[in-house]
C-alpha cells in the first residue's frame, strides 16, 4: 500500500515554479500554524482526487497551488475572530465569509504567473453544489471545477481536525457526517464526491 508523503514536501513541487509559495505559507504559519498544516493536507488530498479523475498534470498542478493557498485570504482576518474558541456571532461569521475575497485580493499583488484559474478556485472554493454557498452563490457546473475539490477535501480536513470550536473526529465518522450533509443539503458535486469515497477506501489518508 502506498503511504503519504509528509505534507511538508507537497510545496516543493511548486515552489520551484512559484518562488514566493514558501514565503506565503511562512507568512500564514507564522499567523497561524494549524492553517498552513491544514492547506498542506487539502492539497494533497486534492491531488489523489485530481488523478483519480484523471485530470491533466497542469489542472492537478494549478489545484495544488489553489488548495496551498486556498486560506491565505484569514490573513486579512481579526484573529479574535480567526481563532475564537466558540462559536461566532452572525457579523463575525459574515466578516469570516469575505476570506475568499480577501485571497483573491491578495494574489492579484502577488504574482503574474498565477493563473486565472487558480484565483477563481481560491475564490470560489466555499460554494456549495445547491448554490447555498459562498461568496456568490453559484450552483452546479458553474463552480469552477478546482474549487468543487477543494470544497470536499476541505471539509474533510476541517472535521478530521482540532478546531477552536470543537473537537476532531475519526475518518469514519467524518465519511459519515459527510454523506449525511450530502443526502440532505448536496452541498459537493455528487460525481466528484463518489470519487472522494473512492480515495478513502485506499487508507492514504487519515
Amino acid at each position: 500500500m502506498l503511504k503519504p508523503l509528509p505534507p511538508s514536501t507537497l510545496i516543493s513541487l511548486v515552489a520551484e515554479k512559484y518562488p514566493m509559495i514558501k514565503l506565503v505559507t511562512y507568512i500564514i504559519g507564522l499567523f497561524d500554524p494549524y492553517g498552513i498544516d491544514h492547506s498542506e493536507r487539502v492539497a494533497f488530498l486534492c491531488m489523489d482526487i485530481a488523478r483519480k479523475m484523471n485530470l491533466p498534470e497542469d489542472k492537478v498542478e494549478h489545484l495544488e497551488l489553489a488548495a496551498l493557498l486556498h486560506d491565505v485570504g484569514k490573513l486579512g482576518i481579526p484573529e479574535g475572530i480567526r481563532a475564537k474558541p466558540g462559536a461566532l456571532t452572525e457579523a463575525e461569521y459574515f466578516m469570516m465569509k469575505q476570506h475568499p475575497l480577501i485571497g483573491r485580493l491578495i494574489l492579484e499583488h502577488m504574482n503574474g504567473r498565477i493563473s486565472r484559474e487558480v484565483h477563481a478556485a481560491i475564490y470560489h472554493h466555499h460554494e456549495n453544489w445547491d448554490g447555498s454557498g459562498y461568496p456568490e452563490g453559484l450552483a452546479g457546473n458553474a463552480i469552477p471545477l478546482q474549487a468543487r475539490i477543494i470544497r470536499i477535501a476541505d471539509t474533510y480536513d476541517a472535521i478530521t481536525h482540532t478546531r477552536g470550536y470543537r473537537m476532531p473526529v475519526e475518518k469514519d465518522e467524518a465519511i459519515q457526517i459527510m454523506v449525511r450533509d450530502q443526502e440532505a443539503q448536496n452541498l459537493f458535486d455528487p460525481d466528484i464526491f463518489k470519487i472522494f469515497l473512492s480515495v478513502m477506501q485506499t487508507g492514504r489518508h487519515v
